[in-house]
């Protein structure tokens, strides 16, 4: 629970030191209007991709369990993130195991591959079952 709330109090600072909270009218679910002192300005609804299960593993050190990446997922499930980019399917089989283990755990989240721009990592991420790709493009030779 510490992480869920965490995420989302951060959210929260984010989208206030944007626009102060009272300061926006809710339109629709993806509408929002900003008040300034001459005029609406119509702002679209912030769109969450959230990177941890790929990005948290970057530092030194952490390495999730599938256990850990099921809950990380629960919690972003459940605090109604859209879309994860869920993995690297290229690191290998366990991978790519871990990753379809949680699509098939059913979640309402879309899943996204990280991928270098080459072919086998795209292979990889189709055989992951992810619903898309990101891509890096590197500047560097050494990193393809």
């Amino acid at each position: 629970m510490i992480c869920q709330y965490n995420v989302l109090i951060q959210l929260r600072i984010i989208v206030q030191t944007i626009f102060p909270i009272n300061s926006l009218i809710q339109i629709n679910e993806s509408s929002y209007y900003h008040i300034t002192t001459s005029s609406y300005q119509q702002i679209m609804a912030p769109y969450f991709i959230d990177t941890t299960l790929r990005d948290g593993e970057q530092a030194p050190g952490v390495v999730f369990s599938l256990p850990e990446k099921i809950r990380i997922a629960a919690l972003l499930d459940a605090a109604g993130v859209p879309e994860i980019e869920i993995g690297t399917p290229a690191m290998g089989d366990t991978e790519v195991h871990d990753i379809r283990t949680i699509i098939d755990m059913g979640f309402g989240f879309k899943t996204l591959s990280w991928c270098r721009a080459t072919k086998q990592d795209i292979r990889c991420a189709k055989l992951a079952g992810t619903n898309g790709v990101h891509i890096s493009f590197p500047v560097s030779t050494i990193l393809m």
